[in-house]
């Protein structure tokens, strides 16, 4: 009876031993799975190379990783639509551009007080521009600057043709307008008035602001010219 005892504890303890030894040898297995991978995919056998998470879901969403300003011109080769939470502008961001050129753009948020956007006039040179033909003198003659525009970082704007921005908030704003103009004149003694104008999506004869107007001169032909044109809207 003590020896078949004796078998009974012995047994017992065996068996312990081997369960504890085969959850640690399990736990062991499961965090070199975990650990060996750069990205990890769910719904996916291919995440992609910039996402350190890649879900696919049609039923649920995700909390997004904030990043700083830094940390996040710092991602390489980030995919298009590649979404992060901007911590020190406090609004969410996703790459509009391409892998080889991102480009970090808002989502429309109107409690963002940054509403903005940028805008150029396209020109191989000084010398290869567009043109801008004036047929007299006089406030009569105004019109708009020629030429093809880009649009980039626009936050609750919207590129409307060109040398155009056009406002899609739904909240009343003021904004500050900066301009620089550079051109050449082919005539002598030329003074020019340049100005901002302000309309509405449909307007195609947007109304001056009389307080933006900045003169300049041109002194002889072919001068190049440059004027910064400032004012609020």
């Amino acid at each position: 009876m003590l020896n078949e005892l004796r078998s009974f504890i012995n047994f017992k303890t065996k068996t312990s031993l081997t369960c504890f030894f085969f959850k640690r040898f399990l736990l062991l297995f499961l965090c070199s799975i975990f650990t060996g991978y750069a990205q990890v995919g769910i719904n996916t056998t291919n995440p992609d190379e910039s996402a350190a998470l890649h879900i696919e879901s049609d039923s649920k969403g995700i909390l997004i990783p904030q990043l700083d300003s830094v940390a996040k011109t710092s991602i390489s080769n980030p995919a298009t639509n590649l979404l992060i939470f901007d911590a020190d502008e406090g609004n969410y961001e996703y790459n509009s551009g391409s892998s080889a050129d991102p480009e970090w753009t808002r989502t429309l948020d109107e409690s963002y007080s940054g509403a903005r956007g940028a805008m150029n006039i396209t020109a191989t040179d000084y010398d290869n521009g567009p043109q801008t033909t004036f047929s007299s003198k006089g406030v009569s003659t105004r019109q708009k600057i020629e030429g093809n525009t880009t649009s980039s970082d626009l936050a609750s704007f919207e590129a409307s043709g060109n040398n155009r921005l056009v406002y899609v908030g739904t909240q009343t704003r003021y904004f500050r307008v900066s301009a620089t103009v550079s051109f050449y004149s082919n005539s002598n003694n030329t003074i020019l008035a340049f100005y901002v104008a302000k309309g509405n999506a449909s307007s195609s004869t947007p109304a001056v602001l009389q307080d933006t107007k900045s003169y300049v001169r041109s002194t002889g032909t072919n001068d190049i010219v440059t004027v910064p044109v400032l004012g609020s809207v």
